[in-house]
């Protein structure tokens, strides 16, 4: 506890002694600290069947052993830390290719439209996403989300929010209708602190018009022909925070 060399001479005659019935005749005993700088990181312990078995010198001579010993010690510990860590970032990397896998290949492909959309996680792995679906009535479903948090936690629930809008929006709700749906899975199936905000848009590429529900994300950006901007803001709770949501619905040409 106090960081100091205890050398016994006459184990019978000290309390601090509990006698091991496996070794009877241990009747004198040094222990000395392994230190790594401020830290004590294990003891060296040893033993002698002999009265005042070690001396000043011994002691000594033992210090010293102990500071190799402590040496040896802390560098096998941080070898296997190492090693922890190289087959922990080799784990994130195959998770990345995961995750990556369940984003777009490629943009949709409609006449008369240029889409695109990117995606850089600011770790291995995280919580933001996108998607695109081709919905039954031939308009473009577009999912734009980001799970609170990062690392591997947000991936897996990016994962599950992304096959509950695949499996909800593909029917034929309206934008609201689909978030909401997903906000009521989520807090069935999901024990989690974790949420989730979502903008989902439809867009109908024979009219030009798009529909459009935010569930707490950032506001989308609207810019016409003439490079006037407009931010299109819209009220609206994260997914998974509490029971039933109401989300409104926008229109832009």
């Amino acid at each position: 506890e106090d960081g100091q060399a205890i050398v016994v001479d006459d184990t019978r005659n000290d309390e601090r002694f509990q006698s091991d019935p496996a070794l009877p005749h241990m009747l004198s005993e040094a222990v000395l600290p392994l230190h790594i700088g401020d830290r004590v990181i294990g003891v060296l312990d040893l033993q002698s069947v002999h009265l005042g078995a070690f001396s000043r010198e011994d002691t000594r001579y033992l210090e010293v052993l102990a500071q190799q010993v402590a040496i040896a010690v802390e560098d096998a510990r941080l070898y296997e830390q190492s090693l922890e860590r190289q087959q922990l970032e080799q784990e994130l990397t195959f998770a990345r290719e995961i995750q990556t896998s369940f984003l777009p290949r490629q943009s949709p492909t409609i006449a008369g439209w240029d889409i695109c959309g990117d995606w850089r996680a600011a770790q291995h792995v995280g919580g933001d996403f996108y998607d695109y679906l081709v919905l039954p009535d031939g308009k473009l479903g577009v999912v734009i989300a980001d799970v609170a948090g990062k690392g591997v936690p947000a991936a897996l629930f990016m994962v599950m929010t992304r096959t509950l809008m695949r499996a909800v929006g593909l029917g034929r709700r309206s934008p609201a209708e689909a978030l909401t749906r997903v906000n009521a899975l989520i807090r069935s199936d999901s024990a989690s602190d974790l949420f989730v905000t979502v903008l989902y848009a439809q867009v109908h590429p024979q009219t030009g018009e798009v529909c459009f529900s935010s569930a707490g994300h950032n506001p989308p950006l609207h810019c016409d022909a003439s490079g006037q901007v407009c931010v299109c803001r819209l009220r609206g709770m994260a997914l998974g925070v509490v029971e039933s949501v109401t989300l409104q619905e926008m229109y832009v040409q």
